[in-house]
């Protein structure tokens, strides 16, 4: 009967001792401050396979890119050459050197600077092109002094599933 007895009292004292522990920690809780964390939702799939591409991967791509060289200002050209040249196939970068270079003179030298604010684009998953048209802004030290309708085209490399900047060009004709 004593055994029986000092186990109730085991048994009891234990059982204060995690009441007190749980309400220890639920006031503790209480006092920290919350963040909350939203979790982006995904309402499109992207994919990249050795071979295939999906088109919303490329469109997405096309858009870094457009970004990145129509976003080149004196004061991230060297920032932003070096994003785009990491895009391009190494096959490819001297002369995607060049061309930066060529397109890129007038921001350095005259402190020009671009915007491009897309209007349509065309996506042909299996050559792995990208064409936008859209309205290309020119400005001269935060003073617009031109605007033209441009389109241009991307055509990207996939070596089993590394997904690359082929070429970039101005599309003269209106077929893209």
């Amino acid at each position: 009967m004593i055994r029986v007895e000092s186990q109730r009292t085991i048994l009891g004292v234990t059982t204060v001792v995690l009441l007190v522990a749980n309400l220890y920690l639920a006031v503790s809780i209480s006092r920290v401050e919350k963040t909350v964390v939203l979790v982006p939702s995904i309402d499109q799939e992207m994919s990249v396979g050795t071979k295939t591409v999906s088109e919303d991967y490329l469109l997405y791509r096309g858009e870094q890119i457009m970004q990145l060289l129509f976003n080149i200002r004196h004061e991230n050209f060297a920032y932003n050459v070096e994003q785009i040249l990491k895009q391009v196939s190494s096959s490819n970068r001297p002369e995607f050197s060049k061309q930066l270079e060529e397109f890129t003179k007038d921001v350095k030298s005259k402190r020009y600077f671009y915007t491009f604010n897309k209007d349509a684009f065309d996506i042909n998953a299996k050559k792995l092109e990208v064409a936008f048209s859209g309205y290309l802004e020119v400005f001269i030290n935060d003073k617009k002094v031109k605007t033209e309708h441009k389109k241009y085209k991307l055509a990207f490399t996939n070596n089993y599933g590394l997904v690359r900047l082929g070429s970039f060009e101005e599309v003269i004709d209106a077929r893209v």
